[in-house]
């Protein structure tokens, strides 16, 4: 499960996320040094199908997971990840719409 890959690799138990922390990450637009580090274990180190099961598990849209991606792509971890750009590849931003309806 995705929090505790994430928590295997924070190594301070005071600083274990639980499952609504690690939900809480797709909805902020600002986050701690740990919860930075947790995005970036959850981008390099959980399989696909880690993330991809939490996100159906608690109903968390492909729109905000694959925004979470592109926030710590172009803030944290410059490189790609080649399987998270075919899992949100699609994923052109917040304005996607906005370019269709011209």
């Amino acid at each position: 499960m995705l929090p505790d890959t994430i928590n295997t690799s924070i190594s301070d138990r005071r600083m274990h996320l639980d499952r609504e922390a690690v939900k809480a990450l797709f909805y902020k637009e600002t986050f701690t040094a740990v919860e930075r580090y947790a995005i970036d274990v959850m981008f390099t180190e959980a399989s696909l199908q880690e993330l991809i099961d939490f996100l159906k598990q608690n109903r968390i849209s492909h729109h905000r997971a694959a925004r979470l991606y592109g926030r710590f792509k172009n803030l944290y971890h410059p490189r790609t990840s080649p399987k998270h750009e075919w899992l949100f590849g699609s994923f052109q931003g917040p304005d996607r719409g906005a370019e269709n309806r011209r």
